[in-house]
């Protein structure tokens, strides 16, 4: 199995790559430029990194190229960037500790009516404003 970004680019950065079989997973850390060989009868291969997933594929929706390789193409992680106040209005309490709370963001499908199927899960310190997310068409939850 060969990893590929969304564009049919080379990975280089590592990935981690989940395999799911009949009876167990079996999961393990790769480069994402090397091949890594699938495990006979895999059912569903689960696959993040840095930058890239998270994303999981059935079996029968990889598609086996002519040297028989299977070549997953994985989504590149979006930037989701939160700007903060730069210097709350004096007297702006509730302000002022929004722009110094931690962030918590949360995606979920946009067909999950109830919100209740969580896909990812992040967090922004205090002074960071950017953290990857995957990429794609999602309910965005933000609290601070």
């Amino acid at each position: 199995m060969r990893f590929v970004d969304d564009r049919g680019q080379a990975i280089a950065a590592p990935l981690d790559v989940c395999f799911d079989t009949q009876v167990r997973g079996d999961c393990g850390r790769t480069d994402g430029d090397r091949p890594v060989a699938a495990p006979e009868g895999f059912v569903r291969v689960r696959v993040e990194g840095e930058a890239h997933g998270p994303v999981a594929f059935r079996r029968e929706q990889i598609q086996a190229q002519p040297d028989g390789t299977l070549l997953v193409a994985l989504p590149r992680k979006a930037w989701l960037q939160i700007v903060r106040p730069a210097a709350p209005p004096s007297g702006a309490g509730p302000v002022k500790a929004a722009a110094d709370a931690t962030v918590a963001a949360e995606l979920y499908s946009r067909a999950d009516d109830d919100f209740r199927e969580l896909l990812w899960r992040g967090r922004l310190a205090a002074g960071e404003s950017r953290v990857r997310v995957p990429a794609g068409e999602f309910v965005l939850s933000l609290a601070a």
